[in-house]
């Protein structure tokens, strides 16, 4: 808050101000505004192991995640039994999903899924043909790609104040940008089968299903700035509209006050940690189906950026006599006014980020009179 010797809202010349000491006083600091962490990431889910052909199963789900809006889901992992194995192909196997990007600056990217096994095939009783076009095992999905740090808010300038009805205002030091989120991670790609051929009496064995992509971390959000610090006025007059009809102030004695000091800019919030992605279904140690392909890991989500701090606000003014809408005053001259017992108030710090830090508030001004408009 603002201190004031005298304070005058729309008076006219019918008051006179004269032989007084005036005091300034001491303002009040700026406000140091809080913020809070963003959520983590959610972690895909495991896929099936390798089992008997009795239809589809699918892989493990993505992580599920929305963050301020944004969907940055992990993909999910290739199902397996979409239909019969068949050797050298893709039959009973599927890819993994691909995650979801991110949307807006800073966001990270999506990984892809893995690519599908090959279904293998029993050439006789014992013997077991791998495919020849590729491998049997499910490829991993792709990690998703970290947020991007958001900058840091600017800093309150000295030069810049606003009125706040008939209060005056130092300048606040601007908010932090939020980071990005980061991208969900890709689903692992399912393994291939394996087709019986009449061999042994055993039904198709299908390969492991792949596991899902773990979601992408929340963004940060930016650090609010830091207020300006209040203003200390030995007198200070404000005018709704402007007007040459002024008090008539005279052979007064003003000592300046103390300006407060810029309030601190807000910390940027924490990204998120990306979810972590889903195991592969592995191969059953019990033949035939320790024979068949494995199903890929889900990717892992990326972290959420940070966010920038908040600058710092502007320390506030020490000012002899202030008016506002006042037509030509002139009341240096007929008042004494000592600076020396004034002092601007000091730029608010920063905030703290992990990312990038805002800038430091500017000190504020001190001087005799300032007609403002």
């Amino acid at each position: 808050m603002n201190s004031y010797g005298i304070y005058l809202l729309n008076s006219n010349s019918n008051l006179t101000i004269r032989n007084c000491e005036i005091w300034g006083g001491s303002a009040s600091d700026g406000i140091n505004p809080s913020t809070t962490d963003s959520a983590d990431g959610v972690n895909g889910g495991d896929g099936l192991s390798t089992h008997d052909y009795l239809g589809s199963d699918p892989g493990g789900s993505g992580g599920q995640f929305t963050s301020d809006g944004d969907n940055i889901a992990g993909g999910n992992g290739g199902s397996v039994g979409l239909s019969v194995p068949t050797y050298n192909t893709e039959s009973s196997s599927q890819d993994g999903y691909n995650g979801q990007p991110g949307n807006g600056p800073y966001s990270g990217t999506a990984g892809n899924g893995g690519d599908a096994g090959e279904d293998c095939a029993f050439i006789d009783d014992n013997t077991l043909a791998v495919p020849t076009l590729g491998d049997k095992e499910g490829k991993n999905g792709e990690d998703g790609s970290d947020g991007g740090n958001g900058p840091g808010g600017t800093k309150g300038l000295n030069s810049t104040y606003s009125m706040d009805g008939a209060e005056w205002r130092g300048d606040s030091g601007n908010n932090g940008t939020y980071g990005g989120n980061g991208g969900g991670g890709g689903g692992g790609g399912s393994g291939g089968g394996i087709n019986h051929n009449g061999y042994n009496g055993f039904v198709h064995v299908l390969g492991g299903s792949g596991g899902g992509g773990g979601s992408g971390g929340g963004r940060g959000r930016g650090g609010y700035g830091g207020t300006g610090g209040g203003g200390a006025f030995s007198i200070y007059l404000y005018f709704s509209v402007t007007t040459s009809s002024i008090p008539v102030i005279y052979n007064n004695t003003c000592y300046l006050g103390r300006g407060g000091k810029g309030g601190a800019g807000g910390d940027g919030a924490s990204g998120g940690i990306g979810g972590i992605g889903g195991l592969g279904g592995t191969g059953n140690m019990t033949w035939p189906y320790s024979d068949a392909g494995s199903g890929g890991n889900g990717g892992n989500g990326g972290d959420g950026g940070h966010g920038g701090s908040g600058g710092g606000g502007a320390g506030g003014w020490s000012i002899g006599i202030f008016t506002y809408n006042a037509n030509s005053p002139s009341y240096h001259s007929n008042n004494v006014i000592f600076t020396s017992t004034g002092k601007e108030g000091l730029g608010g710090s920063p905030g703290h980020s992990f990312g990038y830090i805002g800038e430091y508030g500017e000190s504020g001004i001190i001087n005799t009179t300032y007609y403002g408009s």
